[in-house]
């Protein structure tokens, strides 16, 4: 089916095909292209539903893993997408791309190691301004 074919053309085009119109009316009608009209109609009389699921691959997670790896992120923020991937329980390999897709489907975009405070000089610095003003 087309890219742009939301749920309310495809039933109407479905309407439209058992009231009795011709792929070529139908497309007329709705303003879509003969193809994607005629994938709708032969996707619903094959399957008989309207909303066909695409194939593709299946995930390579796990649920139990992507929730412990979401807690794990959450948890410690200091670890990197490579020390995540070595710390799952379930004996898969992960890439680390797979493991940045799975946090950033989860909402934590972005996810950087976070430093830890007082390591790089930042905390120290706060520190010896804090006792200096004192």
């Amino acid at each position: 089916m087309g890219r742009n074919t939301t749920p309310e053309l495809r039933r109407l085009s479905i309407d439209r095909m058992d009231y009795g119109m011709k792929v070529r009316e139908i497309s007329r009608s709705l303003d879509i292209p003969k193809i994607t009209a005629g994938d709708i109609i032969n996707t619903f009389k094959d399957e008989d539903m309207i909303f066909a699921k695409k194939p593709g691959r299946k995930p390579k997670t796990t649920a139990r893993s992507s929730k412990q790896l979401i807690s794990l992120s959450t948890r410690k923020p200091t670890l990197t997408s490579l020390q995540h991937a070595d710390t799952l329980v379930d004996g898969n390999l992960y890439s680390t791309r797979s493991i940045r897709r799975n946090l950033n489907h989860a909402g934590l975009h972005g996810r950087v190691p976070a430093r830890e405070f007082g390591k790089f000089g930042n905390g120290l610095a706060k520190v010896y301004i804090q006792t200096k003003c004192n």
